[in-house]
Formats: C-alpha cells, sequence, structure tokens
C-alpha cells in the first residue's frame, strides 16, 4: 500500500488468472482484518489425507486455487463481521507473493526479516534447524513442528525471542512508516 501498488480496497482477483466460483470477489482489507468471510480453512485442506503431525505442508498452489475455482464459499458477507481465517491470512499472503512475482517467504525476509535485523526468523522448520523448539502434544511427546506451503501466511513464520523483540521495538518508533 505504501509503495502504491495496491490499495486495500482493491480486489485480489485481478492477481489470478480465472475467475473465483460463484464470481465472488475479495479486498485485501478484508483479508487482512478477517471480515472476508472465508471460512476458517479450505474445504479442500483434507486432513484424514494430510500428514496429520503436519497437515499444511502439502497444501500447495495447485490446491488452493482450485478452491478458489470450485470450492469458494462465504459463511458470511465480506466487510460485515470479524471471523478469523487461517485461510484468509494465508490466501493474502500468497497474494502478495504472486503482485511481487515472488513468494510469501521472500517478501518477509526482504520487507521485514532484512529490515529488522531479524537474522534467526524463517518460514521452514529446516531451516530453523537444531534451534526450532519442538513442540509436544497431550501427552508430552515430542511432535514435528508444522510447515506450510501456499497458506504460508497463516502461522508460517519461525522466529526467536531477540527477533521478535526487535519486531516489537520497531513499533513504537514514530519514524516508521510501515508500521505506524
Amino acid at each position: 500500500v505504501l509503495e502504491n501498488k495496491i490499495n486495500l480496497d482493491d480486489k485480489i482477483n485481478k492477481y489470478f488468472p480465472f475467475s473465483f466460483k460463484d464470481n465472488i470477489t475479495l479486498d485485501f482489507k478484508s483479508l487482512a482484518n478477517h471480515t472476508s468471510g472465508l471460512e476458517r480453512l479450505p474445504s479442500n485442506l483434507d486432513f484424514t489425507k494430510a500428514n496429520p503431525n503436519n497437515p499444511y505442508q502439502a497444501y500447495d498452489s495447485s490446491l488452493l486455487n482450485a478452491y478458489l475455482k470450485e470450492e469458494l464459499k462465504l459463511t458470511q458477507p465480506t466487510g460485515e463481521k470479524y471471523e478469523y481465517s487461517n485461510l484468509g491470512a494465508g490466501l493474502l499472503g500468497y497474494t502478495l507473493g504472486l503482485i511481487e512475482q515472488s513468494n510469501y517467504e521472500k517478501l518477509l525476509r526482504d520487507k521485514i526479516f532484512k529490515k529488522y535485523r531479524m537474522t534467526s526468523s524463517c518460514t521452514s522448520s529446516k531451516q530453523a534447524g537444531k534451534r526450532l523448539v519442538k513442540g509436544l502434544d497431550n501427552e508430552g511427546n515430542e511432535i514435528s513442528n508444522w510447515d506450510f506451503d501456499v497458506l504460508s501466511g497463516a502461522g508460517g513464520i519461525l522466529s526467536t525471542a531477540t527477533d521478535l523483540s526487535k519486531f516489537l521495538n520497531a513499533q513504537f518508533d514514530a519514524n516508521n512508516n510501515e508500521l505506524a
């Protein structure tokens, strides 16, 4: 928005080479503030077929595009009411990557991680390596961390307390237009 590449009220549809099901249109603002009306998860994210220890890992752009063309539905009219959506957050990140002819991970690296010197932040458990704290299930058994593909905008950032404090401190810089 600050680079004048998009406006918050612009429809994301124009960045896709196909029409969304039922000609549904979505804008950047409603994706960013969770008023898009999108369901929490795409209906074609099949948890019975996905790796239960890493369910988002195999959900790629072909599945997202198929969802948008064939299964997209709104749970409420766009812009009316807040309803959290991993799908909406992931779609926002993916669309921003399309605009930049890149991907969400590279956008994070170039626009956030480098700018705020967040040298220990990434979007892949493989990149984090041994520094990554393993999760635990209800019985205290170690479980794998989740990796995101196309829905990375829904929670794909892995970071350290040091890096997060750098980002937090940047929030208090009155000269930072991006975070104002």
